[in-house]
């Protein structure tokens, strides 16, 4: 059982199909595959029964301020209380 919804990340965008390849996090019941981008968009605007919203999407990108990762050893983590 898989919930009653996800979030899952789009792989890849077919233009000429004008399609998204969803890469569905539910690998054991989902399989990834391609889809119209018109019925994506209109399964995203499904209403979750518990929050009584849409379920939406969100969009993850690296931001240009994102600094470079210090160089040496991790610090250490604070004593256990």
């Amino acid at each position: 059982y898989a919930g009653g919804g996800h979030f899952s990340p789009i792989g890849g965008y077919h233009a000429e199909s004008d399609s998204a390849l969803v890469l569905d996090v539910a690998r054991f019941k989902y399989p990834p595959y391609w889809v119209g981008v018109s019925e994506l968009w209109d399964a995203s605007l499904g209403v979750d029964e518990v929050t009584g919203r849409s379920r939406g999407w969100f969009n993850i990108s690296q931001s240009e301020a994102v600094l470079p990762l210090e160089t040496g050893p991790p610090p250490k983590p604070p004593p256990l209380a």
